[in-house]
Parts: C-alpha cells; sequence; structure tokens
C-alpha cells in the first residue's frame, strides 16, 4: 500500500484497533481497509468516505457477497474479516471513518483519518466530461467534490 499523508495504521479512541488503508485512492475502486485489535469478540464493521454533510461511499459486506450503503454495519465482520472494501464517489482530500460496536450493542468507537481520493483512470468506454455535455447512447456517472459535481460518460456496449 502506498502511504500518503494520513495514511497507515492509525490508533481509534476507546477500543483499542488501528486502521491500514492507502492514502490515495481512485473513485469507484475498491480498496481495502485492514482493522487490527486486541480483541477476539465479534464486532460489527461500518466505513465510510465522507465530506462534511455526507456519506459518498459503499462497504463491501463479504457474508452477503454484494456492495452495500455505508450507512450500514457489516454485523459480526470482525475478527472474522479484518481487512473489509470501501469504494468512494467522492472526489478530493476527504475523510475515512471506521466505526466498530460489539455485536449486539448500540455504542461504537469511532476512527476518522484523511485519505485523498482522486478521478477514476479512463479508460475503454469512459469519457470525462463536464456539467452541461451529453452522449447519445452512454450513461452519465456522478461524482462530487464539495460542492461541485464532476461526471464520467460511460459509453454503451
Amino acid at each position: 500500500m502506498l502511504a500518503v499523508l494520513g495514511a497507515g495504521p492509525r490508533e481509534a479512541e476507546g477500543l483499542d484497533f488501528s486502521v491500514d488503508y492507502p492514502g490515495t485512492v481512485r473513485a469507484d475502486e475498491a480498496f481495502p481497509v485492514t482493522i487490527t485489535a486486541d480483541t477476539l469478540d465479534n464486532y460489527d464493521v461500518k466505513m465510510f468516505v465522507h465530506d462534511d454533510t455526507k456519506a459518498v461511499s459503499e462497504i463491501y459486506d463479504p457474508f452477503a457477497d454484494l456492495w452495500k450503503s455505508s450507512f450500514s454495519y457489516v454485523v459480526g465482520a470482525y475478527p472474522t474479516h479484518d481487512t473489509i472494501n470501501v469504494m468512494s464517489h467522492y472526489i478530493g482530500f476527504t475523510d475515512i471513518t471506521v466505526r466498530m460496536r460489539e455485536t449486539g450493542q448500540s455504542g461504537f468507537d469511532e476512527f476518522v483519518g484523511p485519505i485523498s481520493v482522486v478521478i477514476p483512470e479512463p479508460g475503454p468506454g469512459i469519457v470525462l466530461g463536464v456539467a452541461g455535455l451529453g452522449l447519445i447512447g452512454g450513461r452519465r456517472k456522478s461524482y462530487f467534490a464539495g460542492s461541485h459535481e464532476f461526471f464520467a460518460f460511460v459509453e454503451a456496449d
């Protein structure tokens, strides 16, 4: 993992756990977040990338084998799954939050650290655009950076 400002193992408050994640990631690409804790108890895990007002990411639930809203916990994820994938839909320098709560409890311990999310890599079928442009036969994917909206157009198959 490439370590950039704010990346690498960081300690959380309360529960003794640390979080390791890449300091720079690409929007719409999964990246791993690894948790290390001094406990064998089962914990639910919630992870999200967010700006000042909203979460703009998804978390992968390895038990259900699907991506879900980052508003949800992955119940009983830790210690069975100490690495969980997250996908950001935000572009810019922002924060990642990891919450752990003992399974069956409502209180949680939290880690918040900086992360940089960059524009997705252009490739076959993807054209970066700006507001007001359209692509016939394709679909538009929106990204957010503060109050600004950016677009990528995905060409039809």
